[in-house]
């Protein structure tokens, strides 16, 4: 029987509510780092601020595309 790992609570608020804000990701040894889309509202950065440190995976760093 297997068994399934349920992802953190700020995992889902991640992919439900940053995810689709993200123009490109670079996956490191240090973790990930993101680009948003011009037009990602601020209140998008403000909550990923708020969740990364308790996300299944690392965020390295993030930016806002030019």
């Amino acid at each position: 029987m297997e068994s399934m790992i349920i992802p953190k609570k700020e995992t889902l608020i991640y992919f439900d509510k940053v995810d689709s804000w993200i123009l490109s990701e670079e996956i490191t040894d240090n973790g990930i780092i993101l680009v948003f889309k011009k037009d990602t509202p601020k209140e998008i950065s403000t909550l990923l601020d708020i969740i990364k440190d308790k996300l299944d995976f690392k965020i390295k760093d993030y930016s806002i595309s030019n």
